[in-house]
């Protein structure tokens, strides 16, 4: 069924394969618009250690959608942090995922083919839209899955430290805010009803203080739901999983931050415990510091669910509502004992205590990997009620997917 609407997807990964939550939320929309009969182009974008191989991809991903993808660097160095807040009002996070190369492909492909919808998977690639507009007469549309502010680290090392990253979250929430409401994109999506609620707050907030520029557009909630697989259980391990991506600096900064204050007083406490760190690849210094910290990184893993059946403990640790969800249900049915971060757990009506573990703070997370390690029972218990709550509940996340079919197939109606 073809609609004869067509859609470009600009995105900051490459969505393929799915390895996060970002990636999972792009790729299962890119499934739901095949399915509405939407001809779509995904342009994404890969770290240079990443290039995919896009004639190698899956005939079943492939037949999706037109994939391309543009190398970007998105590492930031400690002297361009330092030149861009002494010298610079700009975001380097706002402008990170800018580039003349990234530009030349948009514009190239907006030259061959004329879209309908253009679909933008993140705040900081609105740095294109002046470029867009020159070649798309059509409707943009901002899909967010977290505020970009709420993400932002906390220097911790030096006053300086904290001074940057003060500074640098307030540029951010100022051009985040200018971008939100003052119209630049036709509709915003928001990946749940916590983010929505948060957005239509900005407007309340900008209508009370009658900010001038203010253009009022609608805000839509817009979830993307999975089928849970419930593996067979297999003997268990003692053991801690970490699973993810540390492709992109975020990830990394949250993880290299579980490692530092969480993860390596763990080991102290507990030498004959090992952290298995499921990535696909991880920078050489950090390998080497697992190492020293009975950590492992285990790579890609062939059987995926099996891997993590065969452990007691799994974390997800994220500070931000990014689509991690997924990662909790796929323990949760796996029947693992979890430790997750509230942002992780966002939407799922899990219930502390009873289906896993919910850490508000580093002290709770390390206490409460503690007591699964120590008390073997409760890490039984936690994971048997998790796998019954994944397969009682689990399967409804796909009715968020009909939701996400009926939105797609509306606007084929344009």
């Amino acid at each position: 069924m073809q609609s004869g609407v067509s859609i470009l997807l600009f995105c900051p990964v490459f969505p393929y394969p799915e390895s996060d939550g970002v990636s999972f939320t792009i790729m299962e929309t890119v499934r739901r618009l095949f399915l509405a009969g939407v001809s779509v182009t995904v342009l994404g974008m890969h770290p240079p250690e990443h290039t995919p191989d896009l004639k190698r991809l899956p005939e079943n991903i492939k037949r999706l959608a037109d994939f391309v993808s543009v190398e970007i660097n998105l590492q930031i160095t400690p002297i361009e942090r330092y030149a861009n807040f002494f010298f610079d009002n700009a975001s380097l996070e706002m402008n990170q995922y800018f580039s003349e190369g990234t530009n030349r492909v948009l514009m190239d492909i907006l030259d061959r083919e004329k879209f309908d919808i253009i679909q933008i998977e993140d705040i900081r690639l609105t740095k294109y839209l002046p470029a867009i507009r020159t070649k798309h007469l059509g409707k943009v549309i901002l899909r967010l899955h977290n505020l970009l502010s709420a993400t932002l680290p906390v220097g911790r090392s030096s006053k300086i430290s904290q001074a940057i990253a003060k500074e640098n979250k307030k540029r951010v929430q100022e051009r985040e805010n200018k971008i939100l409401l003052s119209g630049e994109v036709e509709e915003i999506i928001a990946i749940n009803d916590t983010l929505q609620s948060t957005i239509l707050a900005l407007f309340h907030q900008a209508q009370t203080l009658k900010v001038p520029w203010l253009k009022i557009i609608p805000v839509q909630t817009l979830c993307v739901g999975w089928e849970i697989e419930v593996p067979e259980i297999t003997t268990r391990t003692q053991g801690i999983i970490y699973t993810g991506t540390l492709d992109y600096p975020k990830n990394l900064k949250s993880f290299e931050r579980f490692l530092k204050n969480i993860w390596i007083p763990i080991h102290n406490l507990y030498p004959n415990i090992t952290l298995h760190v499921a990535v696909r690849s991880a920078p050489a210094s950090l390998i080497e510091n697992l190492k020293g910290c009975g950590g492992v990184i285990e790579g890609d893993i062939a059987d995926y669910y099996g891997f993590l059946s065969s452990k007691t403990i799994m974390v997800v640790p994220m500070y931000e509502p990014d689509g991690w969800q997924k990662r909790v249900w796929e323990g949760m049915s796996a029947g693992c004992a979890l430790v997750v971060s509230p942002q992780a757990l966002a939407g799922i009506p899990a219930t502390h205590g009873e289906h896993l573990f919910i850490a508000k703070g580093e002290a709770e997370f390390a206490r409460y990997i503690g007591t699964l390690i120590e008390h073997e029972n409760i890490a039984h218990t936690l994971g048997v009620h998790a796998r019954r709550f994944a397969i009682q509940n689990g399967k409804g996340e796909s009715g968020a997917n009909n939701r996400l079919y009926q939105y797609y197939q509306k606007l084929s109606q344009y």
